[in-house]
């Protein structure tokens, strides 16, 4: 199951809108107040959404329960630059357990479980030719490690 970074629970989002405010010297307490719609420019100074700010992140909610955040470094170019692969056992509580990075060449694309304990990340390189690149994150019990595509 893929979910997008709005389907995080909405305390998450009150949460991220908070800080924001409070950097900006303008703290509510009261969080019912807060816009948390969409299309809030607070949000996407988060990089929440990859639709609105151009960054690439995503929630994939794999068969054992954990979460697998998907995400582009968020202050590198969009044509060169990481991969940030964030698990979690409970992704609503912060329950970390294990992350890798690695370099990518091109803006992430897409990232598709694609059997249990395996995702393909796939990159378009920036320039005419849109050059497709896949990587493989296999998901252990409590690690994550880039591995082959195992078709060869």
């Amino acid at each position: 199951m893929v979910m997008d970074m709005y389907s995080f629970k909405l305390p998450l989002i009150q949460i991220f809108t908070t800080i924001l405010l409070s950097g900006c010297g303008h703290l509510t307490s009261d969080l019912s107040a807060i816009n948390v719609s969409s299309s809030s420019p607070a949000l996407s100074q988060f990089n929440i959404s990859p639709h609105e700010s151009g960054i690439f992140s995503q929630v994939i909610k794999l068969d054992d329960g954990r979460d697998l955040v998907i995400t582009e470094g968020s202050d590198e170019p969009r044509s060169i630059g990481s991969v940030t692969a964030l698990l979690y056992r409970n992704l609503d509580l912060g329950d970390f357990e294990t992350g890798l990075s690695f370099a990518r060449e091109g803006f992430v694309t897409d990232a598709v479980l694609q059997e249990p304990g395996k995702v393909k990340v796939t990159t378009t390189s920036a320039g005419s030719g849109s050059y497709l690149q896949e990587y493989y994150i296999c998901i252990g019990k409590a690690s994550l490690n880039l591995c082959d595509s195992g078709l060869e």
